[in-house]
């Protein structure tokens, strides 16, 4: 994603507080970024529909989904396989983890 070019970034969180949090970090380094937030995995999938965005966020504590089956979905789809798909987590880091996002497609950064 470029810094200073519009960019489209769908994030999908189940919580407002990781919504604002995320926002903010997202604004901080990508200050024209158009977010678009979905609370839901189906409402998500119509919105990579609609909208059209050039990456995903998901979060991996949404009640009710696995994040990492979910990028595995997208990476499996001709309209979304291309698209960087970045997973956040509030487990503790393992090399487990790790493993598993890089596997489903995702990329997974912690600092």
């Amino acid at each position: 994603m470029k810094k200073n070019s519009t960019t489209k970034l769908l994030m999908i969180s189940n919580t407002s507080s990781s919504f604002d949090h995320l926002v903010y970090l997202v604004r901080d380094a990508f200050p024209n970024a158009s977010i678009i937030k979905s609370s839901t995995i189906p409402t998500g999938f119509e919105l990579i529909a609609t909208e059209d965005p050039d990456a995903i966020l998901l979060v991996s504590d949404i009640a009710g989904i696995d994040a990492f089956e979910t990028c595995r979905q997208l990476k499996t789809d001709g309209r979304t396989e291309a698209l960087p798909m970045i997973l956040l987590t509030t487990d503790t880091i393992t090399h487990n983890i790790r493993t598993r996002a890089f596997e489903a497609g995702g990329a997974y950064h912690h600092q």
